[in-house]
């Protein structure tokens, strides 16, 4: 069964500035995982170590959630040069 992320994702919006919040389920040896993925606005005032250390703290007691976080400009830059 999966995690109930809307507790999660709340608590993630009031603890920093969020462009964008992506799911992502997938199954591994027969276990089923959630990763959330945080792309942060750029003009977020916050540095990306103090904002993921805040994130993680908030996903850290939700078993099988993962946390990838970013800032929306650095995934852009990624696609260009693709």
């Amino acid at each position: 069964m999966n995690t109930d992320i809307n507790p999660i994702i709340e608590a993630i919006l009031r603890s920093v500035a969020v462009d964008e919040i992506y799911q992502w389920t997938f199954d591994h040896d027969d276990k089923k995982y959630q990763m959330l993925q945080v792309n942060l606005t750029s003009n977020a005032g916050i540095r990306f170590s103090d904002a993921n250390s805040l994130i993680n703290k908030t996903v850290g007691s939700y078993p099988n959630v993962y946390i990838n976080v970013n800032f929306t400009h650095e995934i852009q830059q990624k696609w260009i040069k693709v």
